[in-house]
């Protein structure tokens, strides 16, 4: 877990440079690739990509259950970020030439976090999912904070603002101990998910409290049990608080 402010200085941390899953918060460094390539090649949002069949996935999102045959660049990033859409992921990876790409990008920056799959292929019938990634709070934070602070066009930054303000039933918005300003972010969870059963829930992202900003990120693995106070939901509401409860004053 990790809590910075906008100058970058820890005001939390805890295991902040330990390397864990990253579930679709690996999702943040592929946006970001993206539009970069996005922005050196001048490509409009509105710019279609087609779809292939390799692209498909049973992951999350909406794209998948649609018969379109190609989406545009504003509907691939916005489902990204608002609905953790896998089939979107699956064509920017693609667009920024795969994961090889990704992670040599990743290693040029002196970072450890990496994308695990070729591609975010699941079929919804896995006994436990596959890892997708391997990054650390501090790591993905600072991904994030790229994400969030770079001069991109208007219509890029608006759109980045927009998605990132309204993630489709996020665990973390849904459990906040309190109201948060300007809250922005992307989540990931995995469901008994390991070879053990964990749980993953993990966020990054960014809030105002007091004309400040802030930046967070949490990283957690777990094991649900029905029969005690570790329930799922109890899990959301226990991670929402300790993240936010004394930094935002909740």
């Amino acid at each position: 877990m990790l809590i910075t402010n906008d100058s970058g200085s820890d005001l939390s941390a805890k295991k902040a440079d330990l390397l864990r899953e990253s579930s679709s918060t690996i999702k943040v460094p592929i946006l970001l690739l993206a539009l970069k390539d996005m922005v050196s090649r001048q490509i409009p949002l509105e710019a279609l990509m087609d779809r292939k069949q390799h692209h498909n996935t049973k992951g999350s999102g909406i794209l998948n259950w649609t018969d379109a045959k190609s989406f545009n660049f504003e509907a691939l990033i916005e489902t990204t970020l608002v609905y953790s859409d896998c089939l979107a992921t699956n064509m920017l990876l693609d667009f920024i030439g795969g994961q090889k790409r990704l992670n040599e990008w990743l290693a040029g920056q002196g970072l450890m976090t990496r994308l695990d799959l070729p591609y975010l292929h699941f079929t919804g019938s896995e006994d436990y999912m596959p890892k997708v990634g391997t990054t650390s709070a501090r790591e993905m934070l600072s991904l994030y904070k790229q994400l969030d602070n770079q001069p991109w066009p208007k219509d890029y930054k608006d759109l980045l603002n927009r998605s990132m303000s309204n993630v489709h039933e996020s665990w973390l918005e849904l459990n906040l101990p309190g109201k948060l300003e300007n809250f922005k972010h992307k989540t990931g969870s995995m469901i008994n998910c390991g070879p053990m059963g964990e749980t993953v829930y993990n966020a990054v992202g960014s809030f105002g409290h007091n004309n400040a900003k802030y930046y967070f990120c949490l990283l957690s693995r777990d094991f649900l049990n029905t029969d005690t106070d570790k329930s799922e939901n109890s899990m959301k509401q226990y991670l929402a608080t300790s993240l936010f409860g004394s930094v935002a004053g909740t």
